[in-house]
This record gives C-alpha cells, sequence and structure tokens, in this order.
C-alpha cells in the first residue's frame, strides 16, 4: 500500500478491501488452491478493478 495510491476519502477502503482479498488468497493457497490455478493470469487485482486475462498469442 502506498500513501499516493488512492486519495484520502479511499485509501482506507483500498486497505480494508486489499486486506480481505489477501485474506482470501492466504485461505485459498492453503485450502482450495485449485482457486488459485483457476485464476492464474486472469488480472485480478486486489482492492481496484480486475485489468482482464493475459493475452495468448
Amino acid at each position: 500500500m502506498h500513501e499516493d495510491e488512492a486519495e484520502e476519502g479511499k485509501l482506507a477502503w483500498l486497505m480494508e478491501q486489499r486486506a480481505r482479498e489477501h485474506a482470501r488468497n492466504a485461505y485459498d493457497m492453503i485450502f482450495k488452491p485449485e482457486r488459485l490455478i483457476k485464476n492464474a493470469g486472469r488480472g485480478l487485482r486486489q482492492g481496484y478493478e480486475d485489468v482482464g486475462p493475459v493475452r495468448e498469442r
């Protein structure tokens, strides 16, 4: 988290979103690794809008 990633009013929301999504990823690493495999390369972002999948050649 960098203080210049968002304006002050949105910074707390962004930190909470990231913490929740990182916690979900930690859970998946231990109990549901197939979810991480399924989502690899899909451009999923913690906190902000997803950017979309990697383009295949």
